[in-house]
């Protein structure tokens, strides 16, 4: 399942994080299934391509707090960063397209040239634009193309090929000229909300599928890991924990014929966000 390697929550990063949190093993898990529910047409999970949400808010906060930690130690390293990601993404990545391909061909299916121009563009971290050309995510034909899901990968890697350029030149001019790079943050992902939000009526497949229409998504996670939010009083903390669970099963479950992603993404993101700053150091 590319879900599993498309978080940014693999063991190299988990070590280089202050702490392991064994509560967004459990958020992974629960989108994961989410969106493996909702393919297999499980009851109650009409909404769990929510899922894919979940996971864009869980890579924003992981990565973007790997990226903070090392500039502000000077550590940080674009070569490192992005070797990192093709360590982790690509033997995964290669490893089940071999699967397919070897699969498709010895039993001369039908679909082995629509699985070999998938292959070429999940490689360049295009395949998001592959499948915007060519199915609508939600039309039962799609559930017939085995790499269907490296679509979001496509969207991670575009947006981490411009993020840490993004957060390094932030942090350069925040020591000369005092920006704050949480209201830059914050203005990134209130366009992309408000493009989401609107364009989805016009072109749902696009909102979809792009990353013009998702970043606010993972900005949500780099917005929480560039604040540190969390509430103080334990009781609070456990308020938000369950709250966020309410809201993401309230979309998994409740979210059947609703125009996704748009306004109705925000919800099952907030959840993703309050469990997170809720489990924070949770007993």
């Amino acid at each position: 399942m590319l879900y599993f390697i498309g978080t940014g929550d693999n063991v190299g990063e988990r070590m280089q994080a202050k702490e392991y949190r064994a509560d967004i093993d459990v958020l992974r898990a629960i989108a994961v299934l989410a969106v493996i529910f909702y393919h297999a047409h499980i009851p109650f999970f009409r909404g769990g391509f929510v899922g894919v949400s979940i996971f864009f808010v869980i890579s924003g906060y992981l990565i973007t707090g790997i990226i903070k930690r090392k500039l502000a130690d000077g550590t940080f390293s674009f070569l490192e960063f992005y070797e990192n990601r093709v360590r982790r993404i690509f033997p995964a990545l290669a490893v089940l397209m071999v699967f397919w391909g070897l699969l498709y061909y010895f039993l001369s299916m039908p679909e082995i040239l629509g699985l070999q121009r998938s292959v070429r563009r999940a490689l360049f971290g295009l395949a998001n634009f592959f499948f915007y050309a060519n199915t609508d995510y939600f039309d039962p034909a799609a559930e017939t193309m085995p790499l269907l899901h490296t679509w979001s990968l496509g969207v991670e890697e575009q947006f981490y090929f411009v993020f840490p350029l993004l957060l390094f030149i932030l942090n350069i001019y925040k020591k000369t000229s005092g920006i704050k790079i949480v209201h830059v943050l914050s203005a990134l992902f209130l366009l992309s909300f408000l493009f989401s939000a609107v364009f989805v009526f016009y072109n749902q497949k696009f909102t979809f599928y792009m990353l013009p229409a998702r970043a606010w998504e993972l900005l949500c996670g780099s917005l929480l890991a560039y604040t540190g939010w969390t509430p103080k009083e334990q009781k609070h903390k456990l308020f938000c924990f369950f709250l966020g669970i309410v809201l993401m099963f309230g979309a998994i479950i409740g979210y059947a014929d609703v125009v996704y992603p748009g306004f109705y993404a925000l919800f099952p993101c907030l959840g993703a966000v309050l469990y997170i700053a809720g489990g924070t150091r949770l007993q």
